[in-house]
């Protein structure tokens, strides 16, 4: 498995990551074995969210006896301090972990949506807690609608991110010229400040 650095974190990341949100509906033995064939493949990263079912869950047996083998990271798509805290806690405790990798910002697809993060008394504030408390290495933000590159380079101007998750497809980067100035500008951006940079 062909690995890349990921970033600033300078973790050596496999270049196909393990989207968890299928396994929000299978059984524990089923998400045993998928999380198996992954680490077996050579996939380390391992990237899942509050919001997909029960798949923290399931991860959590696989996670706790490979923690030291994978890059771990989740997302919280809760938009208030008090909210995003107590989710990033139970993402914790149903990993198995007391500590991920990366914890994500989840589904900011739009600026008034970036704003409500932003807001007084809004979740940003609880990924700060999270990372000065320690309960997590890197701090990113995703998004998945074609406005997301504007969205993502306009937050890297509010947060150091360590990370952002980004839609990129063929068709939407030849046949939309405003999307394709938009996302070579924000590649522009993480490549300036070393900003681990992924794509949906």
């Amino acid at each position: 498995m062909e690995t890349r650095r990921f970033g600033r974190t300078g973790h050596q990341s496999s270049v196909l990551v393990y989207g968890a949100a299928g396994l929000g509906g299978v059984t524990q033995e089923v998400a045993d074995e998928s999380l198996k064939q992954a680490l077996d493949a050579g996939i380390n990263h391992w990237d899942t969210a509050a919001s997909y079912g029960h798949a923290e869950e399931v991860m959590g047996p696989s996670v706790e006896a490979v923690r030291d083998r994978i890059f771990l990271a989740t997302k919280s798509g809760l938009r208030t301090a008090d909210a995003a805290w107590a989710q990033i806690n139970r993402s914790l405790e149903l990993l198995h972990t007391d500590q991920v990798d990366l914890l994500q910002v989840h589904g900011v697809c739009d600026l008034a949506e970036l704003d409500t993060v932003f807001a007084p008394g809004g979740a940003i504030e609880a990924f700060a807690r999270a990372k000065d408390e320690g309960l997590t290495r890197f701090v990113g933000i995703t998004g998945h609608t074609e406005q997301a590159p504007v969205v993502h380079a306009e937050a890297l101007r509010r947060f150091d991110f360590d990370s952002v998750l980004t839609p990129l497809n063929y068709h939407l980067y030849t046949a939309d010229q405003q999307f394709a100035e938009d996302f070579d500008a924000l590649c522009a951006l993480v490549g300036e400040r070393d900003v681990a940079l992924r794509t949906i």
